[in-house]
């Protein structure tokens, strides 16, 4: 009851200081405005082949340094922490193979891979209020589901049943840094993507971007583009269906712990619109490392209370 009380409380706290920022949106729909203004972007070269590269790659990072790592681990403690530092160490060699091969081989730009440091500051705003609207729903939904069916999430059992100062500051370092990185960069940037790349041919067409309004390309320089063929506008492909999708295959890889899967589902179609309308990988990251370091501090304090003066 009292982690009910503590969630309810932040989340109130959590509603009331985006409810200016729910008043812009609604108003901006009032308007028929877009809550974000989509920006222009060019077809993404990589194929599906790719993709399931990627998956390989992940596998077999993981295989090899737990050759590497696991065999050293003595006791249920030492064998928690090597499984959170094989994990963080197999998102983070696998994202940096795969960017380096996109970029040297696959043929595609840092843009492409949502990779722009123009908008730092304008995106890290952007995450930011995206979270102060996005969590109290997520979390909210999340509160009122385990009253009725337990969470059960991987990390956060590691934390609670093995806890030590070692283990928290690696589970930190998974929640936080790695696996928003590397889940962002998996769901939005490659499959969301490439998922838009193939949905909705219907209402667009390609053409060489020199035929183009210079002032809607401006700083783009693929040799395609998406234009809209009702407004003949440069626009990114807004496919419903590719968020979709995407949020279903996360929803789906977090079945077994409880409720999880609906409130993720939620969040994935949220972060999926951010990626859709700004195709920068900053803003969805940054709702993602804030609603994780959220979950982590929760997890943290719990604890605490539990074990006072350890």
């Amino acid at each position: 009851m009292d982690h009910l009380k503590t969630t309810i409380v932040a989340l109130l706290a959590m509603a009331i200081g985006g409810l200016p920022i729910a008043g812009v949106a609604v108003w901006r729909r009032r308007k028929d405005l877009p809550l974000i203004a989509p920006m222009p972007r060019r077809i993404v070269p990589w194929r599906l082949v790719d993709i399931v590269c990627v998956l390989l790659l992940y596998l077999i990072f993981n295989i090899a340094i737990a050759g590497v790592i696991q065999p050293n681990s003595t006791g249920p403690a030492e064998t928690a922490r090597s499984g959170l530092a094989i994990h963080i160490l197999g998102n983070l060699l696998t994202l940096g193979t795969v960017i380096a091969y996109l970029r040297c081989l696959g043929g595609a730009t840092w843009r492409d891979l949502g990779i722009d440091f123009s908008h730092l500051w304008a995106d890290m705003r952007l995450g930011a209020v995206s979270f102060l609207l996005i969590a109290p729903v997520v979390y909210g939904l999340q509160a009122l589901l385990v009253q009725w069916f337990p969470s059960n999430h991987p990390l956060i059992d590691v934390v609670q049943k093995n806890f030590t100062w070692d283990t928290l500051m690696l589970a930190i370092a998974s929640a936080v840094i790695s696996a928003p990185l590397f889940e962002e960069f998996v769901f939005r940037v490659l499959l969301q993507s490439w998922l838009e790349k193939e949905i909705g041919t219907a209402s667009v067409k390609l053409v060489p971007i020199e035929h183009v309004n210079p002032s809607v390309t401006a700083g783009l320089s693929p040799e395609t583009a998406t234009i809209d063929t009702q407004n003949d506008e440069l626009l990114p492909r807004r496919s419903l269906s590719a968020i979709l999708i995407v949020s279903g295959i996360f929803a789906a890889l977090h079945v077994g712990h409880g409720p999880d899967p609906i409130p993720l589902f939620v969040l994935s179609v949220a972060l999926g619109y951010l990626y859709r309308q700004t195709h920068r990988l900053i803003p969805s990251l940054v709702v993602h490392l804030l609603l994780n370091s959220w979950t982590m501090t929760v997890v943290c304090i719990e604890w605490l209370q539990a074990h006072p003066g350890q």
